[in-house]
């Protein structure tokens, strides 16, 4: 697994593939989550140090995720507003 907090991660591949998964791309979504899903359960897991509980957050962060990818603007990182969710 990558490391989720790497500086290598680019902004610019997620809107490639925000638009992808707006337009219905699955591909484009299942990359979306592939790549932050390890992110947001570290959040999480920093805010209950307990892994089950961590585990169910990421999921329903990543729930919110695909319901309201639509409302995502672009004002903020896509992971600060996915956090935010």
């Amino acid at each position: 697994m990558n490391n989720p907090l790497s500086p290598k991660h680019k902004e610019h591949q997620d809107q490639a593939l925000i638009q992808g998964a707006l337009r219905g791309d699955k591909k484009s979504l299942a990359q979306l989550i592939k790549l932050h899903e390890p992110f947001i359960y570290n959040v999480a897991w920093k805010y209950t140090n307990d892994p089950e509980e961590a585990q169910d957050l990421t999921q329903e962060v990543l729930i919110k995720i695909v319901t309201k990818l639509s409302s995502f603007q672009g004002k903020s990182s896509f992971r600060t507003w996915s956090i935010e969710l």
